[in-house]
């Protein structure tokens, strides 16, 4: 009797392991979405921000050369 008893306590057990790794997700979803969204948006806003940084350079690099060759050649 004692077995049987254990065999259905295994079982529910069971039954309450799957039940709570299915639900532990679906519960906790709109935390992990929310903290992924914000990772998200911060990774695109520093992206953005080094993509703007990268093209001053580069514009700031032309301008340099130009006022240079300006004045170098005397040509206005």
């Amino acid at each position: 009797m004692a077995n049987i008893h254990q065999s259905e306590r295994k079982k529910m057990n069971d039954k309450l392991v799957f039940d709570v790794a299915l639900a532990a997700p679906a519960l906790t979803l709109p935390l992990w979405v929310s903290i992924f969204e914000e990772w998200l948006r911060f990774g695109i806003t520093v992206a953005t921000l080094i993509v703007v940084t990268i093209r001053l350079v580069f514009v700031l690099q032309e301008w340099y050369n130009k006022k240079n060759t300006i004045n170098k050649t005397g040509d206005k």
